[in-house]
């Protein structure tokens, strides 16, 4: 086998086991509003309970929020947007090579309601 056999085969090797050695987690999910209807332009905020440190999205223009890189542990996830209640999940736990789903309803309201629920996050299944 010559030298340069050896080492594409080497680089590929690498690649594969590199990519097989996630250190972090992901969110993503979709915000509805109570008829079902997409929410585009929400904030959502995610906050290390341990570290308080944040990471942050905004959904597109069919609802869509995806976080990647997140660093393993316990959130809060808070979600926002103008003329609709605060929304809020405690408790979130994530962990290492987690591809989580955590989808948002949101109530119509002002500053002054808020929804907030406490529990765990729905962790996406792939097929493989």
């Amino acid at each position: 086998m010559s030298h340069r056999k050896v080492f594409v085969s080497a680089v590929l090797l690498s690649a594969v086991l590199l990519g097989q050695s996630k250190t972090t987690a992901s969110l993503s999910g979709v915000v509805e509003d109570a008829s079902s209807a997409r929410v585009p332009g929400a904030k959502l905020v995610l906050t290390n309970a341990d570290t308080n440190a944040r990471f942050e999205a905004t959904s597109n223009s069919e609802g869509f929020y995806f976080v990647p890189l997140i660093t393993p542990g316990t959130y809060r996830a808070e979600v926002t947007k103008e003329n609709f209640a605060p929304w809020a999940r405690r408790g979130l736990e994530l962990t290492v090579g987690q591809e989580a789903n955590l989808d948002v309803r949101m109530e119509v309201g002002g500053a002054q309601s808020s929804v907030v629920m406490n529990g765990c996050v729905c962790e996406r299944t792939r097929k493989r």
